[in-house]
């Protein structure tokens, strides 16, 4: 009998030897760092040393390590602007709650999302002419300007902004010029630095250092030849920029081709032009639209397409890898498919599953290419129709991060 309690004890020991209290160092640096930000933000009221450490770079590190939700963050406007978002990976769970916009939006102003990186969106704001607040993705708007009038860094799950201050006037067109928006955020790990690149159409750099807040032109030996302004003039755009391995690549396209990746080096701070494919196919009665083009775990950027033939109008995707020296390999063979989904749908983001997550019409869809079939997720409202959208994550880096100078005597004290 003793033996058998003597086992009992050993295992199930007294509720006086279990202890009530975490360490400090587990609920700083392995609880807090796994929470969402919402939970964060609460807890920013625990103490002022708690408040000092939350918003320091370093928790902001942690936190970011254990994020890997993409966020769709949709602007609409009302009476004012307003924003709600959805989780990419399960848009069945439709919006989150409308908000306000935190910074000011004028009534002859709108807004443009022109890049994100780790959960920071840059916001363009724009004057336009006219009264009454037009809908914001029609890109016939008369502008009463060719540049933005801000610049503005924004975390939309913190609410913090900043508004970037303005270049020089020597190239202050070229930074804030509406069209051909080329626009990069990346972080500079060895500077600990949040930069925003600018190229314009004649691949004219620039970049902007949030650390401190002013602007640089960087030297650039890629030009265009003067004939490629003549034939495109403003017919072909930029995909939003991908980030993988100190590299930002962006995909041009116009309406009938997806054409050349443009790369720009963070660390050596140079471009590179990279034809795609399709400019070799010597077949002339065949178009391609981009459908995807991200970075992958395979340390390449993957870029799917849909081939589309103007005679026959039959339609095949290819999946496509590029690696960091340029070089494009087709991956698996072509599928056919029934039609052009582009045609009918505008693009959001690609699925974990395979499929596209679209907007046509009045609702968000999921597309499943390889059965042809299309899923609905929710139905639209009439007033959140005419969307300005782009994915981000959520996290708690603040573009007002080299502000905040305790967090390290904060986190000594907390210990």
């Amino acid at each position: 009998m003793e033996r058998k309690k003597r086992k009992r004890e050993e295992v199930h020991p007294s509720r006086d030897n279990i202890t009530e209290e975490l360490p400090p160092d587990i609920v700083l640096f392995h609880i807090l760092p796994r929470l969402p930000v919402k939970s964060v933000l609460r807890f920013r009221s625990v103490s002022k040393q708690w408040q000092s450490f939350l918003t320091g770079p370093a928790f902001e590190e942690m936190h970011r390590r254990h994020v890997n939700t993409e966020k769709m963050v949709f602007l609409y406007a009302t009476t004012t602007y307003k924003f709600s978002s959805i989780d990419c990976e399960r848009p069945k769970e439709g919006f989150s709650g409308d908000r306000p916009l935190p910074f000011k939006v004028g009534p002859c102003q709108i807004v443009r999302i022109l890049t994100s990186a780790h959960g920071l969106v840059c916001i363009g704001i724009a004057n336009v002419r006219g009264r009454g607040r037009p809908r914001p993705h029609i890109d016939t708007i008369k502008y009463s300007d060719s540049k933005y009038s801000d610049l503005i860094l924004w975390n939309p799950a913190t609410g913090d902004h900043k508004t970037l201050s303005e270049p020089f006037a020597t190239f202050h067109q070229d930074c804030y010029s509406i069209w051909e928006s080329l626009f990069g955020l990346y972080y500079s790990s060895c500077d600990d630095d949040y930069r925003l690149l600018r190229v314009t159409r004649r691949l004219n750099v620039y970049i902007y250092s949030l650390k401190s807040d002013s602007w640089r032109k960087v030297e650039s030996d890629l030009q265009r030849p003067r004939s490629y302004f003549w034939l495109r003039g403003r017919s072909y755009s930029w995909a939003p920029g991908v980030s993988l391995n100190d590299n930002l690549y962006f995909l041009e396209y116009s309406v009938v081709n997806s054409d050349s990746v443009l790369r720009f080096n963070t660390k050596t701070e140079t471009l590179k032009l990279i034809a795609t494919p399709f400019l070799v196919n010597e077949n002339r009665n065949t178009s391609s639209t981009w459908l995807s083009f991200r970075a992958q775990r395979d340390g390449c950027v993957h870029l799917w397409v849909i081939i589309k033939n103007s005679v026959t109008l039959s339609c095949e995707s290819e999946l496509w890898r590029m690696d960091e020296d340029g070089n494009w390999t087709k991956l698996g063979n072509s599928c056919k498919i029934l039609n052009d989904p582009v045609n009918n749908y505008h693009r959001l983001h690609l699925m974990r599953n395979g499929n596209l997550l679209m907007f046509g019409e009045d609702s968000i869809y999921q597309l499943d290419m390889k059965m042809n079939t299309r899923d609905l997720c929710f139905y639209t409202t009439e007033e959140t129709r005419m969307w300005v959208q782009g994915k981000y994550i959520e996290t708690m880096v603040s573009p007002n991060r080299y502000i905040y100078q305790d967090s390290d005597c904060a986190v000594k004290n907390l210990v």
